[in-house]
């Protein structure tokens, strides 16, 4: 008779959408939902980027590069029509992961390509306005949290 943890892991392995789409449904909450304040004049904007970002995590397995594809748009998205750098955004560093664990190599590595240009770009949009000085600390911080993602995948996949 297997054991507790050992049939939950074969079930969760079994149904790896039902797990993916339950990951994206608690991010979606938790970075989209109650992080909502006042209404802003670009609450509707960040939204609809924020469902953008999260609801691709439920096929990061079953379809590593389209999910990646959507929250690449959606990350490109945000940069033009949201004023704040939204807590959704750890969806990118998510996928960036899941393209390294799942994908072939070359999305993997074309992951962390993009998530480092992300990386930069996200800091000049939503960093560099408010100080130049803090450039350099959150292109940094941001990349070496991508790098993190793209790594970890070699420990946990």
């Amino acid at each position: 008779m297997a054991r507790p943890l050992e049939r939950l892991t074969e079930w969760t392995r079994e149904r790896p959408f039902v797990v993916d789409a339950a990951l994206a449904a608690a991010v979606c909450l938790l970075t989209v939902f109650l992080p909502a304040t006042g209404y802003t004049p670009y609450e509707d904007a960040a939204l609809a980027v924020g469902l953008l970002l999260t609801a691709p995590l439920a096929w990061r397995r079953t379809a590593p590069v389209p999910a990646a594809a959507v929250v690449i748009g959606a990350s490109l998205l945000e940069l033009v029509v949201v004023p704040e750098f939204l807590p959704a955004n750890v969806a990118a560093l998510i996928t960036v992961y899941s393209l390294a664990a799942y994908a072939p190599r070359w999305a993997g590595r074309g992951g962390l390509a993009v998530g480092l240009l992300g990386a930069v770009l996200a800091a000049l949009r939503y960093y560099a306005p408010v100080a130049s000085d803090g450039l350099i600390p959150a292109t940094l911080s941001i990349g070496v949290a991508v790098v993190a993602a793209w790594a970890l995948s070699c420990c946990w996949s």
